[in-house]
């Protein structure tokens, strides 16, 4: 990925590791008026439509629950995301990222299973695994990148 996972300048990319996490991300609360310009918030939106999409697919009965758990953690992916951007710092943030990267495991799973169950082709499996990649991948680098040099969270 080229630019930040928060609004595509290149504020983490490798070029800027001595530039602590904390005041990335105030800098970028500075750039940013509101979570739904965060590319991140962005790409967990593209996410639930096609977990929806998917979910449509699957009948009520017989599934278990498995379109409502699938739907349930698809939208908490965007809604944590939010949460934390909106408590302002940069620790609630990564606190509630972990949360929303919970749920894309979940969502991950649940894929998985509807292809199992038949419910999805292998096309569409690849192309939902890529995404929850993407996704899981961008969440992975803001919540490694709240941590300090001795490991612990700031």
């Amino acid at each position: 990925m080229k630019g930040c996972v928060f609004c595509a300048c290149s504020c983490l990319s490798s070029t800027v590791p001595s530039i602590p996490f904390s005041i990335l991300f105030e800098r970028t609360m500075n750039r940013i008026n509101t979570y739904n310009e965060l590319i991140i918030w962005q790409k967990s939106v593209e996410l639930v439509t096609e977990v929806f999409k998917l979910a449509e697919r699957i009948p009520v009965e017989g599934s278990c629950g498995l379109s409502y758990q699938m739907t349930k953690s698809a939208v908490a992916v965007p809604c944590n995301i939010a949460e934390g951007w909106g408590r302002e710092n940069a620790r609630s943030y990564a606190f509630f990222l972990k949360i929303a990267r919970g749920a894309v495991m979940e969502i991950e799973t649940c894929v998985q299973l509807c292809h199992t169950m038949h419910k999805i082709d292998s096309n569409w499996l690849d192309a939902l695994r890529l995404k929850i990649a993407e996704l899981n991948g961008m969440l992975s680098t803001i919540i490694k990148n709240t941590k300090n040099k001795s490991g612990k969270n700031f």
